[in-house]
């Protein structure tokens, strides 16, 4: 009995587990090229356990899980796309914040992949000690900042 309960337990975890991957691929999908991966090949998991944000992405995840079960009596990541986003769209209100935080994390996580920085132009290398050399004196650079506007109040 024990050995079938931790089957379930893994079967569980495995079906949450693509359940994220497929939940990743939607929020950074691979180009149709192949010269970027999607969010669900670039390490996100181990990512996500290393800065210790499992518990809180794990539940979302779950929380999709069983609505993909309920609503179509298959595991999310099973699904034709149109139908995940289905899912996506049914949550977005109720899991508003799991979906802005992942949103972050993916995209924190993505862009230090070093396929990604390579395929669009980037060194795969942290930005210090090195630093990135700037044209001296080409003030254009901070046309975004000056066109933003003031962003702060006066106190």
């Amino acid at each position: 009995m024990a050995i079938s309960g931790r089957q379930g337990e893994d079967d569980k975890r495995e079906q949450e587990r693509e359940t994220l991957i497929s939940l990743l691929n939607i929020i950074i999908p691979p180009s149709e090229d192949g010269r970027l991966p999607g969010a669900g090949a670039v390490g996100f998991i181990e990512y996500m356990y290393k800065e210790n944000l499992d518990a809180w992405i794990m539940a979302g995840v779950q929380s999709i899980h069983e609505e993909a079960l309920g609503r179509y009596g298959a595991a999310f990541h099973n699904l034709e796309e149109t139908r995940q986003r289905r899912i996506i769209e049914a949550l977005r209100t109720r899991l508003f914040r799991f979906f802005s935080q992942l949103t972050m994390e993916v995209i924190k996580c993505y862009y230090q992949d070093d396929r990604v920085l390579l395929a669009i132009g980037a060194e795969p290398r942290a930005p210090f000690p090195l630093g990135f050399s700037l044209p001296d004196g080409d003030l254009t650079l901070l046309d975004e900042v000056y066109e933003r506007g003031k962003i702060y109040r006066d106190v």
